[in-house]
């Protein structure tokens, strides 16, 4: 059959056709490939949420605790490179877990809902408080005849110290229990009057190291727990002082920390 063009011509015309059906194909794949892959991700997107997300507070810590013994690992690779992970392990654990000494002044609470046995350092820096609890430098001593002793302490704090979770349980401290500190042979006796809750701004930090003429005791922490948002804080009013019995003076090197205004 003659349609009018030369044989070459019509093998170009076909190869032509064929070549534009062929990109056809390709460009309708496209959609159904893109489809694919937002059902993909949307599966992805779901089981993730559903199955790999804690839902509750309390596995988010467990979840913060395996991350914080796994950093805690590989650091103590990275610091003895000749030292096998088990015993990087072992050390690791006995320097951080250490309790540090108690020296001349220190803090006790023994009731049925809370157990606190700590040193109380003078100052509130990040250093200060990876030894213990931290007495406001402005605030009233324990010896003092008058005056609110004002005493911060970690509730929550990445580092496994025992200073760092020394104030975990503080919110379980209730009006009616005996706070005792430990200082320079005498235990002075306080009992919980007041509590509250303040932000952290220039008001919530007035509240806490409010000044007065009576000789109490003011203990706060971060609240809720897990934060830095607010400021919970137990007020106590001092009852009684005697010597302690079992009381051993610091040498220099053990206690100077707790003993010196520094």
């Amino acid at each position: 059959m003659n349609d009018g063009f030369p044989k070459n011509q019509r093998g170009i015309n076909s190869h032509h056709q064929n070549r534009v059906l062929e990109t056809r194909k390709k460009k309708s794949r496209f959609p159904v490939l893109f489809l694919l892959l937002i059902v993909v991700v949307a599966i992805g997107s779901f089981w993730y949420f559903k199955f790999g997300k804690n839902d509750s507070g309390d596995n988010m810590v467990i979840d913060v605790a395996s991350n914080r013994e796994t950093e805690r690992n590989s650091q103590t690779e990275e610091g003895n490179g000749e030292m096998n992970s088990s015993e990087g392990d072992e050390q690791s654990n006995e320097t951080e877990n250490e309790i540090p000494p108690l020296g001349d002044f220190w803090l006790e609470i023994n009731t049925d809902n809370l157990k606190i046995k700590t040193p109380v350092v003078h100052g509130i820096t990040p250093q200060k408080l990876e030894l213990g609890a931290g007495r406001h430098k402005t605030s009233a001593l324990p010896s003092d005849e008058t005056g609110n002793m004002v005493i911060s302490g970690h509730r929550w704090k990445e580092g496994g110290r025992p200073a760092d979770v020394v104030f975990e349980d503080l919110d379980k401290l209730q009006k009616g229990d005996i706070i005792s500190i430990h200082y320079k042979g005498m235990i002075y006796d306080y009992e919980v009057t007041d509590e509250g809750v303040v932000d952290d701004d220039e008001h919530g930090y007035k509240t806490i190291m409010a000044k007065t003429k009576d000789k109490i005791l003011t203990l706060y922490t971060c609240t809720p727990k897990y934060t830095s948002l607010r400021r919970l804080y137990k007020r106590a009013k001092f009852v009684s002082e005697r010597k302690d019995p079992d009381y051993q003076p610091s040498s220099d090197d053990d206690g100077f920390i707790y003993d010196k205004e520094d």
